[in-house]
């Protein structure tokens, strides 16, 4: 299927520079690669092989699963695909098996390990991210009991209620805040013990762009109301708020979340509306503080006016819209999309600095600068 191979030809890097996510199919079948293929290539960067061999032969940069269709399994496909997960570029890689529903082939295979999953032919782009995601976090999960207690427990506490979260707005369940309350305390512990490092370098290997975000901006928040000597209360609601603010994205379409391209007008209406889907989910639970609303509602608000859903300006932002505003935008600039590439931190930092100066607080945006490491700045 040359045409896959075009798209993304061997060779090149496991995230291709539009920010996009290898993924290698397998099978002798021109028309298995590409039934596997099509629904995906919209969204990741898609390598194609005949077999396994030429797979491991053909490859360069790791990438992050390898999909195997029916007829890649054979008798001589075990000592193959062991090899492969030898290999220094398939070792972290998530191996699933893409199947027709009735067949019963991934049993053996998933019982010795030979592959972490399954999903059945055919198969909506959503439903393999959904998939990848879990595997994926599972396999961190494990990699995270080496880690320091502290951001050990940030990690796995926070990403438990996440995850919690989507189960929570699937059926339409109020959120319990003391959830994310003990979620964000040890995220509180680690900054204070200079752990955080630790965290942000745990999250460059998970796939889920929204908790990869939220963790990072509340842990920057932070960082941030640490360095400027908020108290215990205030640090727990901007770690909190951060955790939370763009819950509301979790409801969105994964063809509308993923796009690698530019949005229709009707899809950036439905992606800004998620500040107000998570203002009026976070509102039914009562117990939740006004700083956790003011910094959910307000992060995409600016001082000059430009910014959404309510176009405040000026004195009607307080400090905690101002700082979820800095941090949310230097968050995600910092973060590969799959749109384009990351952009250095430098290179944020002058952004909000110099394109944004109007948009947000320039003195906070000093105090937020002398808050990052060095190396970061």
């Amino acid at each position: 299927m040359r045409g896959i191979s075009k798209i993304s030809p061997a060779g090149a890097p496991a995230r291709a520079p539009e920010g996009k996510v290898t993924l290698v199919v397998i099978d002798p079948r021109a028309s298995v690669r590409e039934q596997i293929a099509v629904p995906l290539w919209p969204y990741y960067r898609i390598l194609d092989f005949a077999n396994i061999e030429a797979a491991a032969a053909g490859t360069s940069g790791a990438p992050s699963a390898v999909l195997l269709g029916e007829n890649a399994f054979d008798k001589t496909s075990a000592a193959a695909l062991a090899a492969l997960r030898q290999a220094p570029l398939f070792g972290g890689a998530t191996i699933i098996a893409c199947l027709p529903a009735q067949s019963r082939l991934v049993t053996e295979w998933v019982s010795t390990a030979a592959v972490d999953g399954r999903i059945d032919l055919p198969f909506r782009c959503g439903d393999m991210a959904i998939l990848l995601s879990r595997l994926n976090k599972a396999s961190l999960r494990k990699e995270w009991a080496k880690l320091p207690s502290t951001p050990r427990q940030a990690l796995r506490r926070t990403l438990d209620a996440y995850d919690n979260l989507a189960e929570l707005i699937s059926k339409n369940a109020p959120l319990d805040y003391r959830t994310i309350t003990d979620a964000c305390a040890p995220v509180l512990s680690a900054v204070r013990r200079a752990d955080h490092s630790y965290i942000f370098d745990a999250l460059t290997r998970l796939d889920d762009l929204i908790y990869v975000h939220s963790l990072r901006v509340s842990t920057l928040l932070a960082m941030f109301g640490f360095k400027i000597g908020l108290n215990d209360e205030e640090l727990m609601t901007l770690a909190c708020g951060g955790l939370l603010l763009d819950l509301g994205k979790t409801m969105l379409p994964f063809e509308v979340l993923h796009k690698p391209g530019s949005l229709t007008a009707a899809e950036w209406e439905l992606v800004r509306d998620h500040v107000d889907m998570a203002r009026r989910y976070v509102e039914r639970q009562s117990s939740a503080p006004r700083g956790i609303q003011v910094v959910i509602a307000e992060h995409h608000e600016r001082l000059d006016g430009s910014g959404y859903p309510g176009r405040m300006s000026g004195d009607r932002l307080n400090d905690l819209a101002r700082m979820a505003a800095i941090v949310d935008v230097f968050a995600a600039l910092t973060e590969a999309r799959p749109y384009r590439p990351a952009f250095s931190s430098g290179d944020a930092l002058d952004i909000l600095s110099g394109t944004m100066k109007e948009q947000v607080d320039q003195g906070l945006l000093s105090s937020f600068r002398q808050t990052l490491p060095n190396t970061w700045a």
